[in-house]
């Protein structure tokens, strides 16, 4: 599985879409959008076990045919799938003492189970979802889907124009695609988290018919800021570390200077050993 996750993350790169980090992230994002934007966030319910298996292997196929060269010269596609298949029929779960085979989907925290996910998604929006945006919308509308979509593993976000295709719609189109991989979404005006990013519309004075994007740390309501305590037991370099880091994740995302100053002044409380 490790070998096999090294060699399929080589088609990952042929993903317009994917998100890498949070770092890629930031840097997709434009200074400053149309006031027509929405802020849209969805996610996919179950990711894992909701992709079929027989969906897995058509979306893999397409890859090893599209991109023949990302996968080693020295093996074929039939083996890529081939093996892909093995894995799959291969996964075993313990629960009570007692094993079990897993029929459907494939397993969580797996090695290969990122990269196969990203692949089968991304496929699921290349031949289906582009199409029909296409199709019932117009070019102008796929495009824009094109340009704005942006997604980590079942996480996804937009800048949506609400003036090309409402978010009701672009919604059902995600949801249409597969019968068993259903998305959520969220939306807001003013704000709306994304991995560990708050994106915020901000009135912009220097141009009143934009808004100017700015970002912030976000926490989910049950972190609990639980770090190692400097003095613990813990390899040194791992508790010099954790300041630096935090330190650095207020530099990198937090894009306004009033409230990066209130970050790093929150930041010694945090860090304060109990």
């Amino acid at each position: 599985k490790q070998w096999y996750q090294r060699r399929v993350r080589a088609f990952e790169q042929c993903i317009p879409h994917l998100i890498i980090d949070t770092d890629d992230f930031l840097r997709k994002l434009p200074v400053t959008v149309s006031k027509n934007i929405t802020l849209v966030a969805v996610d996919i319910v179950a990711l894992y076990p909701s992709i079929d298996n027989n969906l897995g292997i058509e979306a893999l196929e397409f890859w090893f045919t599209k991109f023949p060269n990302k996968f080693l010269k020295s093996f074929d596609k039939d083996f890529g799938i081939n093996l892909i298949k093995f894995i799959q029929d291969n996964v075993y779960l313990t629960f009570n003492e007692n094993i079990y085979k897993q029929e459907e989907g494939t397993a969580m925290g797996k090695q290969h189970a990122p990269p196969y996910a990203n692949l089968v998604i991304a496929y699921l929006i290349i031949q289906k979802l582009f199409p029909s945006l296409e199709k019932n919308y117009g070019a102008n509308c796929r495009k824009h889907i094109e340009k704005t979509l942006k997604l980590f593993l079942d996480d996804g976000f937009a800048l949506l124009d609400e003036s090309i295709i409402s978010r009701e719609d672009l919604l059902h189109e995600l949801n249409k695609m597969d019968a068993k991989i259903q998305f959520t979404m969220e939306h807001s005006k003013n704000e709306i988290p994304f991995l560990d990013v708050l994106v915020k519309l901000e009135h912009n004075i220097y141009d009143a018919s934009t808004y100017k994007i700015e970002t912030d740390i976000y926490h989910k309501p049950t972190d609990s800021f639980n770090y190692f305590p400097f003095k613990s037991c813990a390899p040194g370099h791992i508790t010099r570390n954790i300041p630096y880091n935090l330190t650095r994740r207020i530099v990198k995302i937090v894009s306004n200077e009033r409230k990066r100053k209130i970050r790093f002044d929150e930041l010694p409380v945090l860090c304060v050993d109990t």
